[in-house]
């Protein structure tokens, strides 16, 4: 036989009448927060991440980025303007366009 629970709302209510809010320590969050930013003072990472997030250092270092990038493009363009005047010819034996081969694996080659 099955015992079987009744709960009555009112039963319930009346529990919880003596029940107050919880309350923290005093000086809880000054103390959390103090903790806080003692760990991320020592910590190098987050030194160097938060100096590189500074907008003079990061526009900066996008600009030098950008200059090493224009450079290296204008190093690879040929002076004459054509690009065929300084690629050379590969021999015909190393292209792989005409070449097909096939494998057999159950004899050996010679």
């Amino acid at each position: 036989m099955k015992a079987e629970h009744k709960f009555h709302p009112d039963d319930l209510l009346n529990s919880l009448q003596g029940l107050r809010r919880a309350e923290a320590p005093p000086f809880l969050h000054t103390r959390i927060l103090a903790r806080l930013e003692r760990e991320q003072s020592s910590n190098p990472w987050h030194l160097l991440l938060g100096w590189l997030a500074r907008p003079a250092v990061a526009f900066s270092l996008l600009f030098v980025f950008l200059l090493a990038e224009g450079w290296a493009v204008w190093q690879a363009v040929p002076v004459n303007g054509t690009a065929a005047a300084n690629t050379e010819q590969l021999p015909e034996e190393w292209s792989t366009l005409n070449v097909s081969t096939l494998y057999d694996y159950e004899t050996p080659a010679p």
